[in-house]
């Protein structure tokens, strides 16, 4: 913040007196990934390197790369099929130092979604088999038993 103060000089005129009070950022002493049985800490890491999210020790907190690691595990969680997952990023001040924190998300999976069956309604020109072979990654199981292996995982973007 910047305190400004009128000051008179002996020479009668008035000057000002410009005070810039700083404070110092907080920095990243530990990052933390905590609750997710899906994803283990070198996928995570791999994920946040391609996506240049990479939380780095002892650099300052920046809150707009904290979203953006927020949503890489997003993304990378519904690449998986949890569309649902949740990430909460928590910052806890450590002891040993002014402005030293630790950087926790707390990622919770939630449901896996999956595609138990494909159904088409309307189509008259081109068959449902036809259509399926086109939805390559979204597809639904086959094979013996497929109520016991659920369906497969659903994918947004490609379906899209």
């Amino acid at each position: 913040s910047i305190d400004v103060k009128d000051v008179p000089y002996e020479n009668g005129v008035i000057g000002k007196h410009i005070t810039f009070l700083m404070e110092e950022r907080q920095r990243v002493k530990i990052v933390d990934y905590e609750g997710s049985k899906k994803l283990d800490l070198s996928k995570i890491d791999e994920a946040l390197k391609e996506a240049d999210a990479l939380i780095r020790l002892d650099s300052f907190i920046d809150p707009g790369l904290v979203a953006r690691a927020k949503s890489v595990l997003l993304q990378t969680l519904a690449d998986k099929g949890h569309l649902f997952a949740t990430v909460a990023p928590e910052v806890t001040a450590l002891p040993g130092g002014p402005k030293l924190v630790r950087l926790t998300f707390h990622v919770n999976d939630g449901p896996k979604v999956r595609i138990r069956d494909i159904e088409f309604i309307g189509n008259l020109a081109v068959g449902d088999g036809a259509l399926q072979k086109q939805m390559k990654s979204n597809k639904e199981k086959r094979g013996f038993f497929p109520f016991i292996r659920g369906g497969g995982p659903y994918h947004a973007a490609s379906f899209e």
